[in-house]
């Protein structure tokens, strides 16, 4: 009988669990906490390390690290052990622990009211017990709160000798029709009412840095209209509270509902991003492109959705648009066989390139650097992009295409495809339509492009880090830029 009542109870603990999580799925990312394999001395021995206990550990002695389960998960409840010294400072195996109780609230509140606590540099958990009260209990406390209240608008000589002397405690006033309201509130069923014990738990080896930290957050706290103290006799009984499974030590009376509940709760965090590179094309496990933090949680910045990296980024003049550039493009350096093309406009890339010996090109500046467009004419649609570039630059020069200018572009593109000569200038002396000649000589030797565009063959060489400098081929025009 007992093993049909356990079965029963432990089914019924994961139909409630499955449900919670089905409820808190549409507004809460939720992951549970599982038993994690590692395989160790090349896989002929399997390695279990449970997430769940780490937590554990993490609560009671401030330690986050794996914990690895013994072959046979028996007497788990030793591998959370920690010697406690009680006082107004507990120690927990030496280090130690303070407490900072949060015991009075604003009279508004608004979701996330206490997330500057994320930008804290420091380690801290802050544990938020909630202890429901159902209807019928609640409607009773508040009740009894209503009539604590409604004594106090006439003063007790005036209710004692049923006179009445026109003072009337405005505040006591207000306080009922509060009251009222929460009544009012908890019978529509529209929140629910219960216990609300946060408190922030800190841990360290030195008994001064960390009563500076706890007063930290104290003044952070108070600064946000809240009341905190540091926990001093009462430390011992605020830390077993914030422990998991602890539903019965160190609860504070104050009713609060669930709409203040879920604007204290800390529901927002710093987003540390994916622990790995998401872009399929890396090696397998690759790191993120670079970290980087404001607060106290570092961010893990990958560019990447998938094998889609698109990033835009736009800001005022002199915000540091060039340097994040810079950095982005030199971490990218991380990735094996990671090749790297830059266009840059004013030279921002010039010192990196140059600090990891890649090449830097000033397009349009008469450095050297010149291109054969049609160098590959091989297959059908290498002269179809050719013929497609050709047309462009024609109609740059006014010249409208007409059937006859595509046929003539179209057979002499056929003819080179087999010639040695692949430069613009062979084109040009080869087609036979005057307009087309002449519209195409100011982008060879004999035009000012020429030097750009009318190359035997391409003098750009590849290599894994690659940065063009383009202001100087934006000042032409776009007759000039657009061929480009």
């Amino acid at each position: 009988r007992n093993e049909r009542f356990a079965d029963t109870v432990l089914k019924y603990f994961r139909n409630a669990i499955r449900e919670f999580e089905q409820y808190l799925a549409n507004v809460l990312s939720i992951r549970r906490m599982v038993t994690r394999e590692t395989g160790e001395r090349g896989g002929t021995r399997t390695a279990k390390y449970d997430e769940l206990l780490q937590f554990v550990r993490f609560c009671i002695v401030g330690e986050n690290h794996p914990i690895r389960l013994p072959a046979i998960p028996m007497y788990l409840d030793f591998l959370v052990t920690a010697d406690f010294h009680h006082g107004l400072s507990p120690l927990v195996d030496s280090r130690y622990l303070a407490v900072v109780a949060i015991d009075g609230f604003p009279a508004d509140s608004w979701p996330g009211i206490l997330n500057s606590l994320d930008l804290m540099p420091l380690t801290y958990r802050w544990s938020s017990r909630f202890m429901f009260l159902d209807a019928v209990e609640a409607r009773q406390k508040l009740e009894r709160t209503r009539k604590k209240w409604q004594q106090k608008v006439r003063p007790f000589f005036d209710q004692l000798f049923q006179t009445n002397s026109r003072s009337i405690d405005q505040d006591a006033v207000m306080m009922v029709a509060e009251a009222e309201d929460a009544i009012a509130e908890s019978s529509s069923q529209l929140v629910a009412y219960g216990y609300y014990t946060p408190v922030i738990v800190m841990f360290d080896q030195d008994e001064q840095r960390l009563r500076d930290k706890a007063e930290a957050v104290r003044r952070l706290v108070q600064a946000e209209g809240f009341g905190a103290r540091i926990e001093t006799l009462n430390a011992t009984e605020a830390f077993l509270g914030s422990l998991p499974g602890n539903w019965y030590a160190n609860v504070r009376e104050p009713l609060i509902n669930t709409r203040n509940l879920a604007d204290l709760i800390p529901l927002n965090a710093v987003w540390s991003g994916s622990a790995v590179a998401p872009c399929p094309f890396y090696p397998e496990n690759s790191p993120p492109l670079c970290q980087v933090a404001s607060g106290s949680t570092p961010f893990r910045l990958n560019l990447h959705s998938g094998d889609v990296g698109h990033t835009l980024i736009f800001g005022p003049t002199g915000s540091g648009k060039s340097t994040l550039l810079g950095l982005i493009a030199a971490q990218f350096r991380r990735y094996q066989g990671a090749q790297l093309f830059a266009f840059d406009k004013g030279r921002s890339m010039l010192p990196l390139t140059l600090g990891v010996g890649g090449d830097h090109h000033d397009v349009g500046a008469g450095e050297g650097l010149s291109f054969c467009p049609l160098s590959q004419l091989r297959s059908d649609s290498d002269r179809a992009w050719a013929a497609e570039w050709i047309e462009t630059l024609i109609a740059l020069q006014g010249v409208k295409i007409t059937p006859d200018h595509r046929n003539a572009i179209a057979r002499q593109l056929t003819l080179m495809a087999t010639s040695q000569g692949k430069s613009l200038s062979d084109f040009v002396s080869g087609v036979q339509l005057r307009e087309i000649k002449e519209a195409l000589q100011h982008y060879t030797v004999d035009g000012p492009m020429g030097h750009l565009l009318d190359a035997e063959a391409d003098g750009l060489t590849l290599s894994s880090f690659q940065t063009f400098e383009i202001e100087q081929l934006m000042n032409m025009g776009d007759r000039t830029l657009i061929p480009v």
